[in-house]
């Protein structure tokens, strides 16, 4: 049997859920004790969860590239392996729930209540679209808030021909090398 636990991407520690929790960022232990409701993330908080597949996202993407290598030898017929493989394994992984938080990863949960669903792009999106604004909105600030700098006054005839004599010297310089 799999006993549930916690992986913290804010102490990064992994916490077994069937005993006492130290983790520095956890709010208090009844709060950990409780973590199978689902109501709030016991380490931040946080109110909102999604599901995901259990399966370590860069062995996927190998799985994948392996199939597009194969494509040009097999005349195709690896992309349907691949994709038969890729269905075996959704069907065969077990589900994950995770914090949008904290990131934080609940493991081995037997019943993932219905509520949970997978991951909102669509929140994903707008999160990203606040952030850019957000930022763009600060940089403006920023150069409005910069005291501009005063004119400068033109070369006077002397500064003009030690100038000219200082870039002749290092052009003439660079022409003899």
């Amino acid at each position: 049997m799999i006993y549930p636990y916690f992986f913290c991407e804010l102490c990064d520690a992994k916490h077994a859920l069937v005993e006492v929790v130290d983790c520095k960022y956890g709010k208090d232990q009844l709060s950990w004790d409780n973590y199978n409701e689902f109501h709030k993330c016991p380490a931040c908080s946080g109110s909102h969860f999604y599901r995901q597949k259990d399966f370590n996202r860069l062995l996927g993407c190998g799985i994948i590239l392996f199939g597009i290598l194969l494509v040009p030898i097999t005349y195709g017929i690896s992309l349907a392996i691949v994709a038969l493989v890729d269905w075996f394994l959704y069907n065969r992984v077990p589900d994950t729930i995770v914090c949008y938080k904290c990131k934080g990863e609940f493991f081995g949960i037997q019943s993932i209540p219905k509520n949970i669903t997978s991951f909102d792009h669509h929140s994903s999106i707008l999160g990203a679209v606040l952030a850019i604004t957000v930022f763009a909105l600060s940089v403006r600030f920023t150069e409005r808030r910069t005291p501009t700098e005063p004119e400068t006054e033109p070369l006077s005839e002397k500064e003009r021909k030690y100038i000219g004599s200082v870039l002749r010297r290092h052009l003439e310089a660079s022409d003899e090398s």
